[in-house]
């Protein structure tokens, strides 16, 4: 019996070949929407397990809020003192340990070779939660030593060639000196010391963490700062369960309440939980992508789903108008002797075959796209997707979930059809067709929420790419000039030299490159009941407004001669005057603003509320599109980027100069300089890639949906051939029968599409809440994409639509 199923099976997909190569096709793209999110989040679920002790490290995650305002989203780091109160107040933890990244921009050097690398400052217990595969060296004492470094091996041999590295020097800049102590392999991925994107703590070399201090000339005195986040805090529980995770997580509370002061508590709350070591890698993605508090592994989930959804609802479609042309097939087998189980089998088994093979098409088109996927973002695909239990058994359960949620409703249907009726004509009409037109208007309202998706997030980032433009209008080329870094070029010094260039129309310098330093709160009044508010400040030298070509409102900027670098006197921007109801920028010059009491506390500098007096404000400028909100400016002495304007139409030759200058300066290290809209689009290439996502959804999610339209032609025009006749014969023109036949098609689709709206919605409006510039969200991209659903809806039916119109009456009422 059943080799009989599987030949009347290959026997129909002969017959209708095309119709069965539409059904696999578009199955195949959503099952591959499906398989591709599962094999990213499959990549993270995978991390850090070729760790010994991966399933005992834990890793301490913080969140601030001051005001009811998130200031910090959930970010898998700590500040520098919840490492050693965690050992105090837990002595069964096994090991913990801290590290700092240093950044990617570190100058190194071993003999007359120097690079800039990636280096990570880690704590002595690092390497016994860490079991790194050494290729040289001890890894039991490896970084216990002071000023002791652990090169990758690719690192090794840029450095040292062929020779032996171990007990040799190598240098931070040029003043602080690490022996190195080992060398290890890479680090398998994925891990969140891995290569992918989004893991946070690649390295290319690991440094004792004396070494972090000496380049950050961090003295470590003071007083303790609880939300100065630095890094991540490492920690590694007992094997034999005298300290649970679930004992440590419901502590934490308790941990932040006996240490941090009560007076720093009253300006913000700190909240710490507990991550598995395994979910890093996916923690770092949330705060990468979606900028935390939200999870990417959600999102994929959904939107594979969505795409997933359309595809089966388009092939139902499809297989519901092929089933009006084999009722009459069904009729003869029931009339020998068929029962209903035995057509729902037969069909169910159709079904069947055509997801295995869509199944296929899709692992294959996952494949295909894995090697683009792990050169641009680092991620594996292929390693979700092996023949192991996990993939398989997933695969099997999506293989039997999608055949019968697409092949179970014209399955059942034929199953229904009765002999009698079906032996009566060639075709009978199959299915109710409100069911069929639902069908359709399912698929084109997901296809509509992606559609105007996509439409918003590419405004959003052409409205990114605008500021980034408008970057190179006079073009700016920041150069980090660290004094950590061990330079040694002296900043005023860099400073005059490059205004002697020919070609360099101003130079200033900041603390940050084009960023804000630190979000810091302000009050109205030195009140301490009044709530302050959060604000980007940005630590800024002279002529830093002119140089980046932000005008000046009213009052005036930082002068040389006349204002020293401080904390007493400010600049604020014209969202700064709106925000604290200052009226207009002029009655904003010589207002006083706080820094509150319960902050000065926290960072340990005063015990009272510490005014700023507002001496300028400027217009508006930012170059983060995530944050364009009140922001104040104020002089500072920390000078590591240094921004210089120059001449737009001789860029080049501006660039020899001004490397030929840091050649002379600093002849032992590298110059690291970037154009300012470079550094705008790496600091916002993730977001450009969530728009490439949306826009592959898209247009997934329209094709599945375009071709469903055909099965929703084919099941009308069948039902209607009679009664086009009959009109046809009491005089309706060609042109009306078509207009009669495009309303019945584009209704479904014009009740779905306007249906999508607030879903799609809801869904912008989450996404354009990480803008503070977000786009303005008008009626424009939900009638635009309607409009686009619609037409996209003509063009597909417009043959069938007319070929229907054209037929001759006598060929359609001869059956009569």
């Amino acid at each position: 019996m059943v080799g009989h199923y599987f030949a009347v099976a290959l026997l129909n997909f002969r017959k209708a070949p095309f119709a069965t190569f539409a059904n696999v096709a578009v199955l195949g793209l959503g099952l591959a929407a499906f398989i591709a999110a599962y094999a990213v989040i499959g990549f993270w679920d995978r991390a850090e397990r070729h760790f010994a002790n991966a399933d005992r490290t834990f890793v301490i995650s913080s969140r601030i809020e001051q005001a009811g305002n998130v200031v910090l989203r959930e970010t898998a780091a700590t500040n520098s003192y919840a490492a050693s109160y965690l050992r105090t107040d837990y002595p069964q933890i096994e090991a913990v340990a801290r590290a700092v990244s240093l950044g990617p921009n570190v100058p190194v050097a071993a003999g007359d070779r120097a690079m800039r690398l990636t280096a990570v400052g880690v704590g002595p217990e690092f390497l016994d939660i860490f079991d790194l595969a050494f290729a040289a060296g001890d890894p039991r004492g490896a970084l216990r030593e002071p000023r002791s470094v652990v090169l990758t091996r690719q690192t090794a041999q840029s450095l040292f060639g062929t020779e032996d590295p171990l007990g040799h020097v190598v240098q931070f800049g040029t003043a602080i000196d690490a022996t190195v102590t080992g060398v290890v392999d890479d680090i398998p991925e994925p891990s969140h010391f891995g290569r992918s994107t989004t893991a946070s703590m690649h390295f290319d070399l690991l440094t004792s963490m004396d070494v972090v201090d000496r380049y950050r000339n961090n003295s470590g005195a003071g007083p303790e700062n609880w939300f100065g986040i630095v890094g991540p805090t490492y920690l590694l529980l007992p094997a034999d369960g005298s300290l649970t995770a679930r004992t440590l997580a419901g502590d934490l509370d308790g941990f932040v309440a006996r240490h941090m002061p009560a007076e720093i508590a009253k300006f913000a709350s700190l909240q710490l939980r507990l991550v598995p070591l395994p979910r890093m890698l996916a923690l770092d993605a949330d705060a990468a992508l979606l900028g935390g508090d939200r999870s990417i592994v959600a999102l994929l989930w959904m939107l594979g789903g969505l795409v997933l959804v359309v595809a089966c609802v388009n092939y139902a479609s499809l297989a519901a108008a092929r089933a009006s042309r084999r009722v009459h097939e069904v009729g003869v087998r029931k009339a020998i002797g068929a029962g209903a189980a035995d057509v729902l089998r037969q069909h169910l088994l159709e079904a069947g075959l055509m997801t295995a093979a869509a199944l296929l098409l899709g692992v294959l088109g996952v494949r295909a796209i894995a090697p683009a996927v792990r050169a641009s973002a680092g991620i594996d695909l292929d390693m979700a997707l092996s023949f192991e239990p996990g993939p398989v058994v997933f695969l099997a359960v999506l293989a039997v979930t999608v055949t019968l949620l697409a092949g179970a409703y014209p399955a059942f249907v034929l199953a229904r059809v009765r002999p009698i009726f079906a032996l009566r004509a060639p075709r009978l009409r199959v299915g109710r067709k409100v069911f069929l037109s639902l069908l359709v208007g399912v698929q084109f309202a997901a296809a509509n929420v992606l559609l105007i998706t996509t439409i918003v997030v590419y405004l959003q980032n052409q409205e990114v790419r605008r500021m980034g433009r408008a970057l190179a209008a006079d073009p700016l080329v920041v150069i980090e000039n660290s004094s950590d870094a061990g330079t040694l070029v002296d900043s005023d010094t860099l400073h005059n030299e490059l205004l002697r260039l020919p070609r360099v129309r101003g130079v200033t310098e900041t603390a940050r490159a084009l960023l804000p330093s630190q979000s810091l709160p302000l009050a109205r009044s030195s009140d301490a009941g009044e709530s302050p508010r959060p604000v980007n400040e940005y630590q800024i030298s002279y002529e830093y407004p002119s140089v980046v070509g932000q005008a000046v409102l009213a009052g005036r900027v930082f002068e040389r001669g006349r204002d020293e670098p401080g904390r007493s006197r400010i600049v604020v921007n014209r969202a700064f005057v709106g925000a604290f109801g200052l009226g207009s920028p002029e009655r904003a010059v010589g207002a006083i603003v706080y820094v509150p009491k319960s902050y000065m506390m926290s960072i340990g500098v005063g015990d009272a509320a510490q005014p700023r007096e507002i001496i300028g404000v400027l217009a508006d400028k930012s170059f983060d599109p995530l944050d364009i909100g009140p922001a104040m400016y104020r002089l500072s002495d920390q000078r590591i980027f240094t921004i210089v304007k120059i001449e737009r139409d001789d860029a080049a030759a501006a660039l020899a100069d001004i490397d030929a200058l840091w050649k002379r300066l600093a002849p032992a290290i590298a110059v690291q300089r970037w154009f300012a809209d470079e550094l705008f689009d790496e600091q916002h290439s993730e977001s450009f890639r969530v728009g490439y996502v949306f826009t592959a959804l898209g247009m997934f999610a329209m094709l599945i949906a375009t071709v469903g339209l055909f099965a929703m032609a084919q099941v009308i025009a069948a039902r209607r051939v009679r009664e086009i006749g009959v009109r046809k014969v009491l005089g309706a023109a060609t042109t009306e029968i078509v207009a009669m036949l495009l309303r019945s098609f584009s209704m479904p689709v014009v009740v779905a599409s306007v249906g999508a709206w607030p879903i799609a919605l809801i869904v912008l409006r989450h996404y354009l809440d990480r803008y503070v510039s977000a786009i303005h969200l008008d009626a424009v991209p939900f009638v635009a994409g309607s409009a686009i659903v619609v037409v996209i809806a003509w063009l597909a039916v417009g043959a069938q639509t007319l070929r229907a119109a054209r037929a001759a009456p006598a060929d359609v009422l001869r059956q009569e």
